[in-house]
């Protein structure tokens, strides 16, 4: 849910959601979603090896998709995003975002080494899987609201928003590896 909702945002919607909600030129909005992608890259590099010094998976992710969900609320809430704190916020949801990443790591950690492969994929699989289901709603909302943009692209973050708070509710539910192989 997590991964989900990040990569339709920056993957499908982001710059014109800052052009129409924002009044961004469009290199303004896509210079805000190549900090989210920079941040993106950064971040899985660095809670990568956060988690494996503090040998915790999960109290990570926690972290990390708890400030996700706080990333949304400044641009539902329709803060103004000016000079420096649009870029930080962006780069600050691609750090966050980054620690979905940490279920690969779980899954190895927490199935047999035999069964590791088949796990990690379908773990992986699952956030595309989202991803191409959540875009053709998004469109619709969207598509409802064509007199009204800005309004469609509220609602829609609002979904977004409600997965993300589900894939932050769901880092909650999955068992600690203690990055060492359990299974």
């Amino acid at each position: 849910c997590v991964a989900g909702s990040y990569l339709c945002f920056v993957g499908m919607w982001s710059v014109p959601f800052l052009q129409t909600t924002q009044q961004m030129t469009k290199s303004a909005a896509a210079a805000h979603n190549m900090w989210a992608l920079i941040g993106f890259s950064f971040g899985s590099l660095v809670l990568g090896r956060v988690s494996d010094f503090m040998r915790r998976r999960k109290g990570v992710m926690m972290a990390a998709s708890f400030i996700f969900v706080l990333c949304w609320l400044p641009l539902l809430l329709g803060w103004r995003l000016q000079g420096m704190w649009g870029y930080a916020l962006f780069m600050l949801m691609g750090l966050s975002v980054s620690g979905f990443t940490l279920t690969w790591a779980l899954v190895k950690e927490l199935n047999s080494s035999v069964l590791s492969g088949t796990a990690t994929s379908i773990v992986n699989a699952g956030a595309f899987l989202l991803t191409a289901l959540l875009q053709p709603f998004l469109g619709w909302i969207l598509d409802q609201h064509l007199q009204n943009k800005p309004q469609g692209y509220m609602m829609a973050l609002g979904v977004l928003l409600g997965v993300a708070c589900l894939g932050m509710i769901c880092t909650f539910l999955c068992k600690e590896s203690y990055a060492q192989q359990m299974g």
